[in-house]
């Protein structure tokens, strides 16, 4: 005997043309069994092996009549506590059914997601910061159209990241070269670099 089909009996379910028809009709009901029954147990109730040829394809269709029910309970007269209640039950299910190294593996999957995420984004961040100030230095008619401040600001965070990594102090540098807003951008840029290469040489 196939292990879904264990302590099911068919319910008396009107026939359909498809399953595919069946699960949009019932979907309220096949969600509502899945409380206390598995996605293979819910397909055997409802008649689903008629139409489909093994329980992998019953499981994708009760898994169609879940989400819809979970997009939208009240189109189906279910309570939103209710559909929550359930939709509980079935993730915890699934996690029960998973080894501890399936977990731990999972978990260690999630950390290299978010981990390269965060490297990739700070890595073309950088290549993207790299190529405008290259731009600006070819071009003096863009740079004197940028704002002072900005590179100020620009100037002052790459050098205390710098610093940083190599385990240096940290201070401003467009604070300390007392950059004026009123100068020409080539006086401001010179006063920066000036005011970093005393910093560098403490």
């Amino acid at each position: 005997m196939e292990k879904g089909r264990s302590n099911t009996v068919k319910m008396d379910i009107p026939s359909y043309p498809t399953a595919e028809a069946l699960v949009e009709a019932q979907a309220g009901r096949i969600f509502l069994h899945l409380e206390d029954k598995s996605f293979a147990e819910v397909g055997y109730l409802f008649g689903l092996d008629r139409y489909l040829k093994n329980e992998n394809s019953m499981r994708s269709a009760i898994t169609r009549a879940y989400n819809l029910v979970l997009d939208n309970p009240m189109k189906y007269d279910i309570a939103e506590d209710k559909a929550a209640f359930i939709h509980g039950l079935v993730a915890a299910r699934g996690i029960a059914k998973k080894s501890p190294e399936t977990l731990r593996e999972e978990k260690e999957i999630e950390k290299l997601d978010i981990s390269s995420l965060m490297l990739g984004a700070r890595d073309l961040t950088a290549k993207l910061v790299r190529k405008k100030l290259e731009y600006l230095d070819r071009n003096p008619k863009a740079l004197k159209e940028e704002k002072l401040k900005d590179l100020g600001w620009l100037a002052g965070v790459l050098f205390d990241k710098g610093q940083i990594i190599m385990g240096q102090a940290t201070e401003h540098i467009a604070i300390l070269s007392n950059v004026d807003a009123k100068m020409d951008p080539d006086e401001a840029l010179a006063a920066i670099l000036r005011m970093r290469d005393e910093i560098g040489k403490k």
